[in-house]
């Protein structure tokens, strides 16, 4: 079942090769290779494009560490406190990441993000309940 599966992933892999896409006022095709080129003119949207890119990756760091945590509760019984705690779990752990509170109720973690404004994202638990949130609180 899993080979037929995959077969099928990569049937429509190969039917939708070359696909339009639109992404931050920009249109355009993908390559064989995967790679989108650019048919609006030079640099159209660029910077908005990378600066979205590095902050869904700071979001998608956080969230990888959200899961961290977790793992950590399971072992420890409380969350981690500092990012060396919970680089105990993930050694690989971005820098960025900050752990500025952690117990047994909860725990915050934040992340600037590598774009031209440093964008900050936070993901808060306390009392079972997790938010998540820009530096403006705002939920992301």
């Amino acid at each position: 079942m899993r080979h037929r599966n995959l077969a099928i992933l990569l049937a429509a892999a190969a039917l939708l090769s070359p696909l339009s896409f639109a992404c931050g006022g920009d249109t355009g095709t993908v390559t064989a290779g995967g790679m989108p080129t650019n048919t609006t003119g030079a640099g159209s949207g660029t910077a908005a494009s990378q600066d979205r890119a590095a902050q869904l990756a700071a979001q998608t760091q956080l969230r990888n560490a959200q899961t961290d945590q977790e793992s950590y509760y399971t072992v420890n019984r409380r969350y981690a406190a500092t990012s060396g705690e919970l680089r105990t779990v993930d050694p690989h752990l971005n820098t960025r990441v900050q752990v500025t509170n952690g117990s047994s109720d909860g725990y915050e973690m934040s992340i600037i993000a590598d774009d031209s404004a440093h964008s900050v994202f936070i993901i808060r638990k306390a009392g079972g309940e997790t938010e998540q949130v820009d530096g403006k609180g705002n939920p992301w």
